[in-house]
């Protein structure tokens, strides 16, 4: 009868043992999964950073002029309900023999006289 005891206690805590370890992973695939989250929410922010950055620095007009002198014909992007402004190109651009295209940024008018 005692070793009938004694094993039972012994399995019961194995077994909450075993529970607290079950316990202790999730608590850590929890915590990675929420630094997951926080990466991919500053990735998200800094991508939307750069994107404003690059239409802020984009001339329209320079744009407009590469892509005319690269004969690349433009169509809207959205038509009625579509953004206005919004150009498409038809074909891309000559590029460079790597791939890839080369566009220089200008500056503003109102850059300039600062």
């Amino acid at each position: 009868m005692y070793a009938k005891l004694m094993t039972m206690t012994v399995m019961l805590a194995v077994l909450a043992g075993l529970l607290l370890v079950l316990r202790q992973k999730r608590l850590e695939i929890a915590y990675d999964c929420a630094a997951l989250h926080r990466q991919i929410e500053r990735t998200r922010a800094d991508l939307w950073r750069q994107q404003v950055d690059a239409g802020q620095t984009a001339d329209p007009v320079v744009l407009h002029q590469y892509l005319s002198a690269a004969d690349v014909s433009l169509e809207s992007a959205g038509g009625a309900g579509g953004a206005a402004g919004v150009l498409l190109a038809s074909e891309p651009p000559d590029a460079a023999e790597d791939g890839s295209a080369v566009i220089q940024p200008a500056m503003h008018e109102h850059e300039e006289d600062q």
